[in-house]
Parts: C-alpha cells; structure tokens; sequence
C-alpha cells in the first residue's frame, strides 16, 4: 500500500538492493510521496518522475512481471469447462436440508454464514463445522466428491493430460 511496505517486502526477496529502510526513504519514498502531493512544486513533481524511474528501474533487476492473459496464452492449454449435475449422498443431502433449515429466522449475517457451510457442504462434506472441527462425513460419501474420484482416475488411466483443480475451499483439497 505504501513504499515502506514495499521496501519491506523486496528487502525480504533481494536483500540489500536499496540499502535500509532510512536509505530507501530518503532516496524514493520521500521525494515520491512529496511529488505525488497535490501541492507539490513542478520541481518536486519532476524529481519524484526521475526517483520513480530509478525506482522502476532496480525492481526491474529482480522482479518478473506477467499479465496473466499473458500466461495463459502462452503456457497453459485452452480452458476446457464440463458442467456436470452431482446427486448428494443421503448422508449429505440429510445434513444439507438441518443446515438450511436452521437459517430460517436467522439474522442476515447467520444466515450468510449458513450459505457458506452449505456451499462447503454440497461439495466436500468432511468441512462441515460441526463445533469440534472433526469430519462429519467421510468422503466417500461426498456424491461430488464420488464424481471428482471417477473423472480423476478416468483422466489419469485414459491419457498424460494434467489437471488443475481450483477450489474456493482449501480443506477441500487437502
């Protein structure tokens, strides 16, 4: 959000390359700062051009930049959507049905939570909050995660090809 806090974080992965902190002040943030300022001088604003070059320049150095449009044109296959409609498990379609009917009433930010437990729900069951952070269900009831298995083995049986599986719900892809 600022200069120091970049500092911070370059400093982490090229130690020494501004110096320290006092350094880096004097010789980018301030001069930068004061030139962003909405009074600055044209004076100060061409300095703070010139430190912002400079700046741009040592990051230059050690920082690789890439758009993802960029990446994904170059280093990934296309995107290959299947939409496919997973039946829940009983188990699974039970918990779902007490989940949803324990919102009703709720307030709207009880019942926002309750949306989340049951996205979490519907795909992987064994994140269900059940108050000790255990699994509630194993995932061999998880009818996704049934789907998920056999489509896995499929690819992995059938070809070379590589998967990315992307979830909003890092447990689930433990």
């Amino acid at each position: 959000n600022n200069l120091s806090e970049f500092f911070q974080i370059a400093n982490f992965a090229c130690r020494g390359v501004f110096g320290d902190l006092q350094q880096f002040r004097r010789e980018f943030d301030r001069p930068i700062s004061a030139g962003n300022n909405k009074h600055a001088t044209r004076e100060q604003q061409a300095f703070a051009e010139t430190q912002s070059t400079a700046l741009k320049t040592i990051v230059d150095s050690f920082m690789l930049r890439r758009l993802q449009k960029d990446v994904l044109a170059t280093m990934l296959p296309a995107r290959t959507e299947v939409l496919l409609f997973c039946v829940p498990s009983p188990k699974q379609a039970k918990l779902y049905r007490e989940t949803a009917r324990r919102a009703i009433g709720k307030d709207s930010t009880e019942v926002l939570s309750t949306l989340t437990t049951l996205r979490q729900l519907s795909g992987w069951v064994e994140t269900y909050p059940n108050g000790k952070n255990t699994p509630v269900v194993g995932q061999e009831l998880s009818g996704k995660m049934k789907v998920l298995q056999h489509l896995l083995l499929s690819i992995r049986q059938g070809t070379n090809e590589k998967v990315v599986l992307v979830s909003n719900f890092t447990s689930a892809c433990k």
